[in-house]
């Protein structure tokens, strides 16, 4: 059910507008209407930086911090942030440092050790050391005649050598002499445990920030969020007016809480109007749904919230998504696994993860209970059980399991069809429903003199004429009222339209609902392979136990875990595509946050 809702507006005096703002998200009621954002202010920029490093020190801490063993030192928020950050970027920074010796260490390796301050004494007496490096192949014996040449190492691939020469003395050698610094080797092992040490102690200081610093952090940036929702409503969404004197600020609250917003503006002496909802607002949306359903909330977000004007469709789709899911995962045996996990784990989640291991559980359960309609447990064929052989006539085979697919998906294409002209009658009035309801009838009467039940009995042939003239008359207004603002012409060729769409994607959509057949049979199949499979490695000599225990997790798992995906992606496709466009789903609506009730 979507919540009613009441648009407020108010008049605050300037110097009195942040005491009110504070008060207000205190309150957390109010949804602010939102203003378009032309420019973000120094104030907001800071506070969006300021949440960006505090996020990226929670990441740092749960990657490298250790949990939680380490004393907490009383330390502010951003004081950890300010220390985190320079180690994040001092680490780094020194690392390559010490990439950058060695790699230089590696270029004097095969010279040896040698004398830097000879070096430097040749260089002012006007004598330069040269160096060079080159393929054995391509060494010429000839320059140990010709120059003062010194082979310092020589391999069967590479010769190192030096060549002592005047600085003015031209050199005939095609070779480029390496551009080496004159280091001693000893100076770069130096430079190079120096800057382990560094790193040793960077890391070591890293690591005090442990799991302790979590909390803190994560109520920063609450508080940091709030900040930012503040300024935001400040400076983005606040109308001023009366020469910046006097500040606007409008928002929507639900009905039932408006005598709190109330009482606080009379309290603060505000100046404000409420209204009810008019044809061109555009409230948010707050859905309230009983216990059961209210479960499916999230599930239905992930497509779009609903308009305000149409119907919430949560409860509507809740029962035909659980057996959808139960369908698609064809095994009663991974429905238990499902439930008992799901109920394990919400012991240990915390209390804003429990909702969803409750959906889990539902789900769980329906597939225990539309697993056995194929009659499948981990795999094993039930029907096959000798003790279950009284009761194998209860299971459905495979062309069985397809048509019951199909006959879901009829029942909630005219389901959908149903709601759709609720929704139409609720916001345009039951004019503009005829069409559809028109729809209902003409299915409906065709299915009915089509069941051999129905066809059995004495009085078929009044049932079948009344189905008739119910049809005829149900294809005349599907021409003539599928438009009733338009001209009969241009009804009528709405109508010629709206007839091959409808069939058409009636056709489309039922065909849609195979794949609740397909998924659980594969399912199953699969599940009996791996079965098969283990027993066959149960037989290897010695470690036949073993491999077969082995094979019979890895294997479920695998299968479980794709038939999850796979039961969870077509469910919603089957719940957002068929079901939502049957049902005449507009949505669109923005989800109802209110000022101060947004943050963390």
């Amino acid at each position: 059910m979507i919540v009613p809702m009441v648009k407020y507006s108010m008049l605050v005096y300037h110097k009195d507008y942040e005491v009110f703002l504070n008060g207000l998200q205190k309150l957390s009621l109010l949804h602010i209407t939102e203003k378009k954002i032309e420019h973000e202010s120094l104030n907001i920029i800071s506070v969006q930086e300021e949440i960006s490093e505090c996020k990226k020190c929670i990441k740092t801490i749960k990657t490298k911090g250790l949990k939680g063993l380490l004393p907490k030192e009383n330390k502010k928020p951003e004081s950890v942030i300010k220390e985190i950050k320079s180690y994040t970027k001092l680490l780094p920074e020194l690392i390559k440092l010490r990439n950058s010796f060695l790699a230089e260490k590696n270029q004097l390796l095969p010279w040896g050790i040698y004398s830097e301050e000879l070096i430097q004494k040749l260089n002012h007496t006007g004598i330069e050391l040269k160096f060079f490096k080159v393929r054995a192949r391509r060494f010429n014996p000839k320059w140990e005649k010709k120059y003062c040449l010194q082979i310092i190492k020589q391999s069967a691939k590479t010769t190192f050598f030096v060549i002592a020469i005047k600085k003015e003395e031209p050199l005939d050698i095609p070779l480029k002499a390496l551009s080496i610094l004159p280091k001693n080797i000893k100076t770069i092992n130096q430079e190079i445990s120096l800057l382990n040490e560094q790193i040793k102690e960077t890391e070591r200081k890293f690591d005090l920030f442990d799991l302790n610093y979590l909390p803190d952090l994560e109520e920063y940036i609450k508080e940091l969020n709030a900040r930012l929702e503040f300024f935001q409503v400040m400076e983005i969404h606040s109308q001023n007016i009366s020469e910046n004197k006097i500040k606007l600020l409008e928002g929507w609250i639900p009905e039932s809480e408006e005598q709190e917003l109330h009482n606080y503006l009379e309290q603060g002496k505000i100046i404000f109007v409420s209204r009810q909802v008019s044809e061109t607002d555009k409230p948010p949306i707050k859905l309230i749904n009983k216990r059961f359903f209210s479960l499916f909330e999230s599930t239905a977000e992930l497509f779009s919230m609903p308009d305000y004007r149409e119907l919430d469709l949560t409860p509507f789709f809740a029962p035909f998504f659980l057996l959808f899911f139960g369908l698609c995962i064809g095994d009663s045996g991974y429905g238990f696994i499902l439930l008992i996990a799901a109920t394990l784990f919400k012991f240990k989640v915390k209390t804003k993860y429990k909702q969803h291991l409750s959906l889990v559980q539902i789900l769980g359960a329906a597939s225990i209970l539309t697993g056995l309609i194929s009659g499948t447990f981990i795999g094993i064929e039930l029907s096959k059980i000798q003790y279950l052989k009284g009761v194998k006539d209860l299971f459905l085979d495979s062309s069985q399991t397809f048509n019951l697919a199909l006959y879901i998906g009829g029942v909630q294409i005219i389901f959908g069809l149903i709601v759709k002209a609720a929704n139409l009658t609720k916001q345009r009035g039951i004019i503009y429903a005829i069409s559809t309801f028109s729809w209902i009838l003409l299915i409906l009467s065709l299915v009915t003199i089509n069941i051999p039940l129905i066809k059995s009995l004495d009085y078929f042939n009044i049932i079948e004429i009344s189905a008739k003239a119910i049809s005829v008359i149900s294809v005349l207004a599907i021409l003539f009222y599928n438009d009733p603002q338009a001209s009969i012409p241009v009804r009528f060729g709405k109508g010629l339209w709206n007839v091959y769409t409808m069939v058409t994607g009636i056709f489309g959509d039922l065909l849609s609902y195979i794949r609740l057949f397909a998924l659980g049979i594969a399912s199953s199949i699969l599940g009996l392979v791996v079965n098969q499979m283990a027993i066959q490695f149960g037989k290897a000599p010695y470690i036949g136990s073993f491999l077969f225990i082995i094979v019979l997790l890895f294997g479920h798992f695998i299968n479980l875990s794709i038939a999850l995906l796979g039961a969870y992606v077509h469910t919603m496709r089957l719940t957002f595509v068929e079901f939502y466009k049957n049902a005449g789903f507009t949505g669109g609506g923005k989800k109802y946050k209110p000022f101060g009730g947004q943050n963390g």
